[in-house]
């Protein structure tokens, strides 16, 4: 049964003393404390996920999927599930791509200098030509329905059709 023992809002009011002491909410054996709730916030926030800790019908969600999270991995570590081949290989993969993905974005953010305006200035003038749009043309089709008999058009459609040099040179 899951108990909560402190509502989970109320911890981060606590002073840091009585706070890491406190235990936020317990299923079975499983007890959660303020202080792990709050370095799993921070890790979270520094890792650029946003939670509304602001919030408390959010934050009290959140600690009890933590906490239903932790009662089963529990069940799970007590019936040695991790030692399954399957198991282990997934773990082995699933560390290893965390390990990849968060060493490639620490690579890749570029210094906070980086371009200095002098490189862009140099760059946009090297490539000015390439820069530039082209010219373009806007095509269009008048289709002037021929009268039986034969005749020359007249009216609106002559003058369009005068027009149509003009218009193709501008």
């Amino acid at each position: 049964m899951l108990r909560f023992l402190l509502p989970s809002a109320l911890f981060l009011a606590l002073p840091a003393s009585l706070a890491a002491q406190a235990v936020v909410a317990q299923m079975g054996d499983v007890e959660l404390p303020a202080s792990e709730i709050s370095e799993i916030i921070a890790s979270m926030q520094s890792g650029g996920e946003s939670l509304p800790v602001q919030d408390p019908e959010a934050l009290d969600k959140f600690v009890r999927a933590l906490v239903v999270q932790r009662f089963v991995l529990e069940k799970a570590l007590a019936e040695e599930h991790d030692k399954d081949p399957a198991v282990a290989a997934s773990l082995r993969r699933t560390r290893d791509a965390a390990i990849t993905e968060s060493y490639l974005r620490k690579i890749s953010n570029p210094p906070a200098d980086y371009p200095s305006k002098e490189e862009v200035a140099v760059a946009y003038t090297e490539n000015k030509a390439a820069l530039l749009v082209p010219k373009a043309w806007h095509l269009a089709q008048i289709y002037v329905a021929k009268t039986t008999p034969f005749s020359p058009p007249s009216g609106l459609a002559q003058r369009l059709f005068r027009s149509l040099p003009q218009k193709a040179n501008s």
